[in-house]
């Protein structure tokens, strides 16, 4: 019997134009970019399928806004986890939605009055300036790194709980991973931050960020790697995280200028070329506190494999 599996926030497009009488619905300025970004999202996602299959002959690992699929990961589909296992995850993350949609539907008068309250709030975070952040980057490393490493977003539970801080708190996992297309490193987990006001954000993530680095890095719990040119389905161990951060203005720049239907780094944009040059020397800014803390014996995640591509994605950045 086949179980339903619950996709990353943003996996279904809950703001399609409706049609009413032959007239498309008037989209919000926020709505369109997620609507835009969504489709490049499926353009990516088919990118990476059609690499997959042809390369390794592994069929749909990502759904259509290009997140791990978790259901990819059972046993009798060649995968490492049987039906309890994944069940038992699917409940976890059931259960943290429940919190969050009980503080939604009661934290807000309007909301309370809601016909379907779940379904908006679904649809409200999968529309976030966060996610549409999240979706932006993934595109944007997708466009300057995809001829060599592979861009995922992680699977729904291991963006939930794939951190956890020396005394078992979970800290939340990252956005996305890097994987080598030849030696099949993770180089890394990707953690974005939009902030839209006075720094609190950012400067709450970097604690967070501190806080996993300092217990090791986080566990990807459906990950994958290359190995002998075989590509494995695995879970991982100790990913070093790096966040990335962006101001209200800033998101607003990079979503208004960039191209949404070219994933090609010879066609890249200036303002693409501008942001990607920040994420990386951010990352470049927070390895080198890795190797500081990490030469105070503290256990930072496993960085020393990953010193190659991390020096190879420096020289595509120009730095």
């Amino acid at each position: 019997m086949e179980m339903n599996f619950i996709p990353k926030p943003g996996f279904e497009n809950p703001f399609a134009p409706v049609v009413t009488h032959q007239k498309k619905e008037r989209l919000t300025p926020k709505k369109e970019q997620f609507e835009k970004l969504s489709g490049l999202m499926g353009i990516i996602s088919t990118e990476i399928n059609d690499f997959l299959e042809k390369e390794y002959g592994m069929t749909g690992l990502v759904d259509d806004q290009c997140a791990i699929i978790m259901g990819r990961y059972l046993t009798k589909r060649g995968g490492i986890y049987n039906e309890l296992t994944i069940g038992k995850h699917e409940n976890k993350i059931e259960a943290k939605e429940n919190e969050w949609f009980r503080t939604w539907k009661y934290g807000v008068k309007e909301n309370f009055k809601e016909d379907k309250p779940l379904e908006k709030m679904k649809a409200e975070r999968a529309s976030s300036k966060n996610k549409l952040m999240e979706m932006a980057v993934t595109a944007i490393f997708h466009k300057f790194l995809g001829q060599e490493f592979i861009i995922l977003r992680t699977s729904t539970y291991d963006d939930y709980f794939g951190g956890r801080a020396k005394d078992g708190k979970y800290l939340g996992g990252s956005d996305n991973l890097i994987v080598h297309k030849v030696t099949g490193e993770v180089l890394c987990g990707i953690d974005e931050c939009h902030e839209g006001g006075r720094g609190e954000t950012i400067e709450k993530k970097e604690k967070k960020m501190k806080k996993i680095a300092e217990s090791g890095g986080v566990d990807v719990t459906y990950g994958m790697t290359i190995d002998d040119k075989k590509l494995k389905l695995t879970s991982l161990k100790n990913i070093p995280v790096f966040y990335i951060s962006l101001m209200r203005d800033e998101l607003n720049e990079l979503l208004e200028k960039m191209s949404y239907d070219n994933t090609k780094s010879k066609k890249t944009l200036p303002v693409e070329q501008k942001f990607f040059g920040k994420f990386i020397t951010s990352m470049i800014s927070q390895k080198e506190e890795l190797d500081r803390l990490g030469k105070q014996g503290l256990s930072v995640g496993n960085l020393r494999p990953f010193e190659a591509s991390f020096e190879r994605i420096r020289e595509i950045a120009g730095m």
